[in-house]
């Protein structure tokens, strides 16, 4: 995000967190991470992207955070996967609920997040069958019309 107020967008998510339709004890907890994490200093950005979420997720959810069992949370990472948003949102995601049950649970990974996957996939690589051979440059080199556009396709 860029380097903006967050003191407004905090308040906002605030808000939108007291409004939302989520249980009071997923709201309370909540409220004690937020805190938690302004304790270990973090920053403004970092604190609003989490609980921003965290709540998303805590409106999708038919269980208290505190009392999910591996299956409440093999359920939510399935939903996570199944949203339509960009692998890295879906990674952050993973990552953001998985540090969340870490904080839940005094500092340690429970078993029931400890196979969450937060490794990101390899960005799709070029493969040598789509690399260009420098027989290949010499060609479009040649068929260029002018030295700007073969100065540049020399670059390949």
């Amino acid at each position: 995000m860029p380097t903006n107020n967050y003191d407004s967008r905090m308040a906002n998510l605030e808000k939108r967190i007291r409004e939302a339709e989520m249980s009071e004890e997923n709201r309370g907890v909540l409220w004690k991470f937020k805190r938690d994490l302004e304790v270990r200093d973090y920053s403004r950005g970092r604190i609003y992207k989490l609980l921003n979420y965290l709540k998303i997720m805590a409106e999708n959810i038919d269980f208290n955070f505190e009392e999910a069992t591996e299956d409440d949370i093999k359920d939510t990472v399935a939903w996570l996967n199944k949203r339509d948003v960009s692998d890295a949102t879906k990674n952050d995601t993973r990552t953001i609920l998985k540090m969340f049950y870490k904080w839940l649970n005094g500092g340690e990974y429970p078993d029931k997040v400890k196979w969450i996957n937060t490794t990101r996939k390899r960005a799709n690589s070029v493969l040598p069958k789509n690399v260009l051979t420098e027989k290949d440059v010499r060609k479009l080199m040649n068929g260029a019309k002018n030295a700007r556009d073969k100065a540049l396709i020399s670059m390949l």
